[in-house]
């Protein structure tokens, strides 16, 4: 299993490096056809705005590396919050409900960390139900029904989405004013 999971990591950056590579050369393509169509002027211009956004990229991904521990806690802070107070389970239509639903069955998990999260949510209070359907690693299984708490109905993965709960969760969520 580790040789596959490192051959899918070797894969991830030959992939990272020939996308750079494709990114790289179509910027300078862009910018020979701007210096040939318009003159020199064009193409500085062109690779002045080029490394500013190169730079900007390689400044947040450092800021992100250093103040990681509250990027972290900022993520699971909103995500939590997200599932507390906006999922409304798995037959709801809002973006939150369907992101959430989405989340817990592509990575087979159940809320943040477990099927507690739930406890005390909007969800919970709204259904009287524990946890969702979503939660049940057999969808058809008629004892998960939201209230029966055996592990082996439920998924057991814990806070294994952090990135991924951030770029469903909080796309699209409107901002609270306070």
């Amino acid at each position: 299993m580790t040789e596959l999971s490192n051959l899918y990591a070797c894969f991830k950056y030959l992939m990272m490096f020939f996308s750079g590579v494709i990114f790289i050369a179509g910027g300078v393509l862009f910018g020979l056809g701007l210096w040939i169509k318009y003159g020199a002027g064009s193409f500085i211009q062109f690779f002045c705005v080029v490394s500013i956004i190169y730079i900007t990229e390689v400044v947040g991904a450092v800021l992100i590396f250093i103040y990681k521990d509250i990027v972290e806690s900022v993520v699971r802070n909103t995500s939590r919050d997200s599932l507390m107070n906006a999922y409304a389970g798995p037959v709801a239509t809002d973006t939150i409900s369907q992101s959430w639903n989405l989340i817990m069955l592509k990575y087979h998990c159940c809320g943040f960390d477990n099927y507690t999260d739930f406890t005390g949510s909007q969800f919970s209070n709204s259904t009287g139900l524990s946890y969702p359907k979503t939660c049940c690693v057999n969808l058809k299984e008629p004892a998960c029904d939201g209230k029966n708490m055996k592990t082996t109905l439920i998924h057991a993965k814990v806070g294994t989405m952090i990135v991924s709960a951030v770029l469903f969760v909080r796309i699209g969520q409107p901002r609270k004013e306070d």
